[in-house]
């Protein structure tokens, strides 16, 4: 008896002995998938159903398509490699071209990730790698530099509105009122300050609703007065828009 090995629905099966429990398929064309059946045969012919499985072979490593530094982290996105089943993420402070005895720093199975924990104004150079269903990686690479640098610039603030108008200098208030604004920045925004005549009337901290600051004029002086709107990220930095 022995076993037998067919690959990609072929009727003739490659003839193993019964003492053989590994296989090797030779001249396989890179980055495509096989389809594997097994099978056992006795002394007297029976064959059995066998079982089927998948195979990949090496693919080819994806291109890095950007690489965005910041504060202490790079984001970096890439092509799609077909049959990947997921892809890691390489970054050192020194260059290399293959990454063998190197540990990924992210397992991804999309086409973009953050690289977070990088010491700013150090280069680091970058390799993404494919991963097949089989485990299988190309491990040449070819390497992007990028280099994380000091965030010292604050939110950027828009959409500022009262009420559901867009907010010009010199509105008119007859009513009381809501200001709003949005606000964006790489590290985060940590919150903004609604201050009126330099004199602060809101903290919003919380800018899953937007930020917003609700002003009752019932008790205001008729005349001119001053809004300043200022954003703060997560680092401290801020911007101020009067």
């Amino acid at each position: 008896g022995g076993y037998k090995v067919y690959v990609n629905g072929a009727t003739e099966g490659e003839v193993l002995s019964g003492t053989q429990d590994s296989y090797e398929a030779t001249g396989l064309v890179p980055a495509a998938e096989y389809d594997f059946r097994i099978t056992a045969f006795d002394k007297n012919g029976n064959e059995s159903n066998g079982v089927s499985i998948t195979g990949v072979t090496i693919l080819n490593n994806p291109t890095i398509i950007s690489t965005d530094p910041y504060s202490g982290k790079v984001t970096i996105t890439w092509t799609s490699e077909p049959l990947a089943d997921h892809y890691l993420v390489y970054a050192v402070d020194t260059d290399y071209n293959t990454v063998e005895g190197l540990s990924p720093r992210l397992n991804i199975t999309g086409t973009s990730a953050t690289l977070a924990g990088l010491t700013n104004n150090v280069t680091y150079y970058i390799a993404v790698t494919s991963v097949n269903i089989s485990g299988g990686e190309k491990k040449e690479v070819t390497t992007v530099s990028a280099t994380p640098v000091p965030d010292t610039v604050g939110p950027d603030i828009t959409n500022v509105m009262l009420d559901s108008s867009a907010l010009i200098d010199g509105t008119e208030l007859n009513t009381s009122g809501t200001f709003s604004a949005s606000a964006t920045d790489p590290a985060g925004v940590n919150r903004i300050e609604f201050r009126i005549d330099n004199v602060l009337r809101c903290n919003d901290t919380n800018g899953n609703d937007g930020y917003s600051c609700y002003w009752n004029i019932v008790y205001e002086t008729d005349g001119s007065h001053t809004l300043s709107i200022t954003a703060y990220d997560t680092l401290g930095n801020s911007t101020t828009l009067n």
